[in-house]
């Protein structure tokens, strides 16, 4: 980060307070203090006040933490799991159209071999089926499909 504003910190404080929004920072266990500290000084000086979601690792929440003006801004932690079983048969379905009427069956194999209740990797495979279903012109998801995709996840 520049020890000086840049024109695209200035466009950025301009900007983002026109609507109410929401800031997500992904993989945060990999960022520095400093881009903590610019992430606190934008909801210092902003208005209105945006959400700032930070996604990431044990190390990302101890670093907020071990630091007093950020910690004291944390509003809530909130610690994702893998999902259950019974999670995904009712999760994945809904998550993309791809999944809607199919077997549970296929649903725990994808989940067993390879999602294990991750949905960042349902996420993955679910690219995967799509392009295996125009690959094999399927109009649905079947067991050819899942293994086809499973070999590239």
């Amino acid at each position: 980060m520049p020890g000086t504003p840049t024109a695209f910190d200035k466009l950025l404080r301009e900007t983002l307070p026109r609507r109410p929004y929401v800031i997500v920072c992904d993989e945060a266990q990999q960022y520095r203090r400093e881009n903590f500290e610019f992430l606190r000084k934008l909801w210092d000086t902003c208005d209105p006040k945006p959400a700032i979601v930070f996604v990431g690792g044990r190390e990302a929440y101890e670093t907020l933490e071990s630091d007093p003006a950020l910690a004291s801004r944390i509003y809530i932690r909130l610690e994702i799991l893998a999902m259950t079983e019974d999670e995904v048969l009712k999760a994945v379905p809904d998550s993309h159209p791809v999944w809607r009427g199919v077997d549970e069956a296929l649903l725990k194999r994808v989940d067993d071999q390879y999602a294990l209740g991750s949905f960042r990797k349902w996420v993955r495979v679910t690219k995967h089926v799509l392009k295996g279903m125009e690959y094999f012109k399927a109009d649905k998801v079947d067991d050819r499909v899942v293994g086809w995709a499973l070999k590239r996840c």
